[in-house]
């Protein structure tokens, strides 16, 4: 009998045994699904600071008229709600009384946003030129953020058509956006 080939045997069937009886236990080292995402559920309140405006038209009075306004801070309610990576959202502005609601995603810490559609009472820019008054109808909003010890912190971007008889003219804005559930 060659004890090398008994030595590597009963090595393999202690192997194979030991593996089968760990094979059951579950594996405490890996995060469970709901670990892996920041939980984003709940209402965010914050500030948002307009940080630019871009044209896409250039000449109309809408974008110098909007520019006049950066910095300025608006207060906002982010409500989210969070099913495992998928994310509902709405927001709703207290100074320009706009409401978008919101589907998107999460990575880790970080959400990506989306809105199809807006509501909103009638937004009425007066240009600085004093003469002229244009409508705003906004066309499509994105929320690109993440948390970090409780803070969310986004860029709001919304774009918009500017409607002024017989020219139209079309406008994106951003917003920088700092919040904490309360």
């Amino acid at each position: 009998m060659n004890w090398a080939r008994v030595k590597r045997a009963t090595l393999l069937s202690l192997l194979v045994a030991v593996s089968a009886s760990c094979s059951n236990q579950p594996d405490t080292t890996t995060p469970s699904s709901q670990s892996l995402f920041a939980p984003f559920s709940g209402d965010w309140l914050g500030t948002a600071a307009l940080t630019s405006v871009t044209p896409f038209v250039t000449g109309a009075c809408v974008s110098p008229s909007l520019s006049t306004l950066i910095n300025t801070p608006d207060q906002l309610n982010l409500a989210i709600s969070q099913d495992g990576q998928k994310l509902t959202a709405h927001r709703s502005s207290a100074t320009t009384g706009l409401s978008c609601s919101y589907t998107g995603t999460t990575s880790s810490n970080r959400i990506a946003l989306d809105a199809a559609t807006c509501d909103f009472p009638e937004l009425i820019l007066r240009c600085t030129d004093n003469a002229s008054v244009t409508e705003l109808a906004v066309v499509g909003s994105t929320i690109q953020g993440s948390v970090l010890n409780g803070q969310l912190t986004a860029t709001v971007t919304d774009s918009y058509n500017a409607l002024r008889a017989p020219n139209e003219t079309h406008v994106t804005v951003s917003y920088q956006f700092s919040a904490a559930k309360p």
